[in-house]
């Protein structure tokens, strides 16, 4: 399967998804037909999106997790890595590694998907001859990565195989054992409930690769009075260290009871919070809030990072669409992320005002005829107009001698046809014409409204005169506002 469902896609996809199948659920989705498309103006050539809508279906992917994979698809490097950000010097083990954790918990093994066989094979070239992963640039070793990797690997094993770099990251991951089942986060570190969650998680995915059975003894013993886990021994809680350590624990069958209220319903977190919560209120089988799929939604582009945020929430979504509350989620959102919009966003912003056909397709029309480009361009050039006339310019044009006022006019015409005739040269000539012969008319509107005869004694000639002088400047105001593309360069927030 592709992530990637389609490589054209049309301005306003998902809002157009919406409108073919009202909710935008991908059991709609999938089983729309060619003759659907033509209701929201889409040609055959977009069944290549619907059909990759079946794919997601067939292997559980909700829409807004494909979304995310798909995004993350479009930003592979050759190599299969990912960069965590555009200008990033290397690649990022982390990203890839949540990647694959996005495909394993959704079922998706290296066989299903070629991205996914791509990345997995890039992770398993960092796995050294003794079993470790190095960090780049830095060439530290981090076993709770290591441990991160061996996991999303076996996730996305086909029939939970194991190849050789697993094989040998099981072994050095077993060999750095503290004591019992306790590690350190580096080499010569100090025990860590992160590291000893992360390594205690691969041991019990893959038992038939360790010599040991993991149990949670010591995690246990260091657990915070409120109920939590720190990073070390008397750390206060963190919402990520109980995660991983609740998870570690109910693994090998210990009762952790209950958790910090706190850390199930923080105040205020951060994005990373956010995700890790959801993440710990699914793990403990409490429905999670709906904060996170809008934020999720909102980070694919090259602004956001992608560690950080993109394949976390990615994860945290996905762990959502496995729980039995999740089908109210499984929904295609009517705005189109970021990375494949193609149009101004506000029409994604007034699309999200209804998901009612009539507004649907009100709004997809309106998009389809540019109309904020146009009111805007218009608004530029009329104002420009508006401050160009003043008591002295047009009393000047008035008073002007018939020979000037001739020679004025035949320079308006020239640059009047020269300016058609460049818009034909872009194969706009009827358009051009059109556009034109509007700006001459709010141009003659402006001049009735704001000229009185009785004040400026303004005659045929120089009234045509000053007609054509506005008529260019809302004509040329107007296009270039167009061509300078401001409602994308005002962004989405």
């Amino acid at each position: 399967m592709r992530f990637a469902v389609i490589n054209t896609v049309p301005p306003g996809f998902c809002r157009k998804m919406h409108l073919l199948a009202p909710g935008g659920r991908l059991d709609d989705l999938a089983n729309l037909t060619r003759d659907d498309l033509s209701q929201a103006g889409l040609s055959p050539t977009h069944m290549e999106a619907i059909e990759g809508f079946g794919e997601w279906r067939d292997h559980g992917v909700p829409p807004n997790v494909g979304l995310l994979m798909w995004y993350l698809e479009s930003t592979q490097l050759p190599s299969g890595a990912f960069l965590r950000t555009p200008d990033a010097p290397s690649p990022s083990i982390g990203v890839v590694i949540r990647y694959l954790q996005i495909a394993g918990t959704l079922g998706i093994t290296r066989s299903d998907c070629d991205s996914v066989d791509r990345a997995a094979d890039w992770l398993e070239g960092q796995v050294g001859d003794d079993g470790l992963i190095r960090m780049p640039i830095t060439g530290n070793v981090d076993y709770g990565m290591l441990a991160r990797a061996i996991r999303s690997l076996h996730g996305v094993a086909p029939g939970g195989g194991a190849s050789h770099a697993l094989e040998r990251g099981c072994f050095a991951l077993a060999k750095v054992r503290l004591d019992g089942s306790i590690w350190p986060t580096y080499p010569n570190g100090k025990p860590s409930s992160g590291a000893t969650s992360l390594a205690i998680a691969a041991a019990t995915q893959c038992p038939d690769l360790f010599d040991f059975g993991p149990d949670a003894e010591w995690l246990l013993e260091i657990r915070n009075p409120d109920g939590g886990w720190g990073e070390f021994e008397g750390s206060p809680s963190k919402v990520d260290n109980t995660f991983w350590t609740s998870r570690a624990c109910l693994s090998v069958g210990a009762d952790i009871g209950n958790v910090p209220p706190d850390l199930l319903n923080p105040s205020g977190p951060t994005s990373y919070e956010l995700a890790m919560t959801r993440r710990l209120r699914v793990l403990l089988d409490k429905e999670p809030d709906d904060g996170l799929t809008d934020m999720a939604m909102r980070c694919l582009n090259d602004d956001a990072d992608r560690y950080a945020e993109t394949v976390l929430y990615g994860l945290a979504l996905a762990e959502t669409s496995t729980a039995a509350w999740s089908t109210s989620e499984a929904k295609l959102p009517v705005r189109t992320p970021d990375f494949i919009r193609r149009e101004p966003p506000l029409y994604d912003q007034l699309g999200q005002v209804s998901d009612r056909s009539w507004w649907l397709s009100l709004v997809n029309r309106a998009a389809q005829v540019r109309a904020a480009e146009a009111s805007i361009g218009w608004l530029a050039g009329l104002w420009a107009a508006i401050a160009l006339i003043s008591e002295e310019f047009v009393s000047g044009l008035a008073s002007l001698p018939l020979v000037p006022l001739l020679a004025l006019l035949l320079l308006e015409a020239v640059l009047i046809f020269g300016w058609l005739a460049a818009r034909q040269a872009a194969g706009n000539w009827l358009s051009g014409l059109r556009h034109l012969m509007s700006a001459g008319g709010l141009a003659l509107l402006l001049v009735l409204l704001l000229t009185g005869p009785e004040d400026t004694n303004l005659s045929i000639l120089p009234g045509i005169a000053l007609t054509a002088i506005l008529t260019l400047v809302v004509e040329v105001v107007s296009v270039a506002t167009d061509k300078a593309d401001l409602l994308n360069r005002l962004g989405d927030d």
